[in-house]
């Protein structure tokens, strides 16, 4: 993933991170230092497992956590540099204080 977000980008982090479910799940995985195993994260909610399971899938799509599959069993890596771009981009759109596009004008821009 390249340094900068795009709006895309930034949407789906936002959405990701609005649920507190998946907030407690992403910082057991960030605190891990290192890959969790599915189950470890299934054990440790208090969420059935499909639940999880779909909490994982959206932390996943919005990038912020790294899949990785071995067999029948998921390994998942909190993805620091995606959460460092997201902090980043945060801050220039909230804390710059310099003028963005409104969300209309970046569509009719093609952004």
């Amino acid at each position: 993933m390249p340094v900068g977000l795009t709006d895309e980008e930034f949407c789906s982090i936002a959405k990701a991170l609005a649920d507190p479910q998946r907030c407690e799940i992403l910082e057991r995985a960030a605190a891990a230092g290192g890959e969790v195993p599915c189950s470890s994260v299934v054990e440790s909610a208090a969420l059935c497992q499909s639940t999880v399971s779909h909490h994982l899938k959206e932390l996943v799509n919005a990038q912020l956590l790294e899949r990785r599959r071995d067999g029948h069993f998921a390994y998942y890596r909190f993805r620091r540099d995606v959460m460092e771009a997201y902090l980043d981009a945060l801050r220039v759109r909230t804390l710059s204080g310099a003028s963005r596009p409104k969300p209309a004008e970046r569509r009719a821009r093609g952004r």
